[in-house]
């Protein structure tokens, strides 16, 4: 075996243990560390077919900019935590000098590229919701989903966190405990949403942990309910109705419609939708204003040349 040969093994062992390390130390939540172990894989994979060297970092972000599949946000995900990887094994004398310096991330526009439901979806679901929520416990269980989505604009991991403990029916009021939060918040509930949560409670007799769970035939039946879980329910839901959006369009939806009623007044929206910055809700505030002026620009074009 060559020195070549030899020195490739040892940054393979070191890129192993790096990255069990990752998966086991980082002081990270366990959603993170999921989508950390799915993002890197690809990077793992990357490196063992390709070896390693000063521009693996560049030549693999190169590989993610040709790739058309992927939304940009996604490739930025990805090779972040390539780059943690690589500043890890860096800090273990695994990677020659300079190796992870020098390479940017991609250019995001931070303007949202989906769009979230629009009222006339939004009214196929309360048609449904009027029709259905009473027919059987799975009904009303998926009606709490989208009340909680819709009316508080929760976001998915907030409604699989939610504990029966969390929720004060008398003063209609939940503790959720946000993205990136270590301590939980107290979120005020729409009567309606709270009499909803009573009902679906007592269905299914839940007296404390958390209060949604897996009610498939699998072996996850009983588990606490995952993300996937449950926008595999809402999505079902969204295909039976034609409604071609993803489950965060809800929350979507919720912001937008919180900027057309409190117009300007970015903080009291923030205050329910829990954004970190106004920076973050700026975004649904540009996108309704200008929504508002496309009649205006279209008719001053009107018959220019047609």
């Amino acid at each position: 075996m060559n020195e070549v040969t030899v020195r490739q093994a040892q940054v393979i062992e070191i890129l192993i243990k790096t990255h069990n390390w990752m998966l086991t130390h980082m002081d990270v939540s366990a959603e993170t560390i999921t989508d950390y172990s799915g993002r890197l894989k690809p990077f793992i994979e990357y490196i063992l077919a390709n070896s390693i060297n000063e521009s693996t970092l560049l030549s693999y972000k190169r590989v993610l900019a040709a790739d058309k599949t992927l939304k940009i946000s996604t490739k930025n995900k990805k090779l972040t935590v390539a780059r943690l990887l690589l500043k890890e094994m860096d800090r273990r004398k695994a990677l020659p000098d300079g190796m992870i310096l020098d390479v940017k991330g991609f250019q995001q526009n931070k303007k949202h590229k989906l769009n979230g439901l629009d009222d006339d979806e939004i009214a196929l679901l309360r048609e449904w919701v009027s029709l259905n929520q009473y027919r059987s416990p799975k009904h009303i269980r998926l009606t709490c989903l989208l009340l909680l989505l819709t009316y508080h604009g929760l976001r998915q991991i907030e409604v699989c966190r939610m504990e029966y403990e969390d929720i004060d029916f008398a003063g209609n009021t939940v503790l959720i405990q946000g993205k990136g939060r270590d301590d939980k918040e107290s979120v005020h509930l729409n009567p309606t949403v709270t009499a909803a949560m009573r009902r679906y409670c007592d269905e299914y007799q839940i007296k404390s942990g958390k209060v949604f769970f897996s009610i498939s035939n699998n072996a996850s039946h009983g588990d606490p309910l995952t993300t996937r879980g449950l926008r595999m329910t809402v999505t079902k839901l969204f295909n039976q109705l034609g409604i071609d959006k993803n489950v965060h369009g809800l929350r979507h939806w919720y912001v937008t419609r919180l900027v057309k009623e409190f117009p300007g007044d970015l903080f009291m929206i923030m205050s329910f939708t829990r954004h970190r910055s106004l920076e973050q809700l700026q975004t649904y505030n540009d996108t309704v204003m200008q929504a508002k002026n496309f009649p205006k620009h279209d008719h001053i074009f009107e018959k220019v040349l047609v």
